[in-house]
């Protein structure tokens, strides 16, 4: 069970780009969530603030990087 201290840590977690997104990327891998997280990347990278921009596109970039890298032809033509 979360206590008080955990539960702001959670939320302050929530609320920074470089956090968020190292955390739902890998969602991708995972069939029944892969179109939602790549919609809500395509949304992220064209957002108002620039960290938002920053971190969304790095992390997809590495993502698609490290799946190509290891030759995970399934993921990819999953994201396809």
């Amino acid at each position: 069970m979360f206590n008080e201290e955990s539960d702001r840590s959670l939320v302050y977690l929530w609320n920074l780009p470089h956090n968020v997104y190292p955390l739902t990327v890998p969602l991708l891998a995972l069939k029944d969530y892969s179109l939602y997280v790549l919609k809500g990347l395509s949304t992220s990278t064209g957002g108002i603030s620039e960290s938002i921009i920053k971190f969304s596109l790095q992390e997809l970039g590495n993502y698609l990087g490290r799946i190509s890298s290891e030759n995970r032809n399934d993921l990819m033509s999953n994201l396809l």
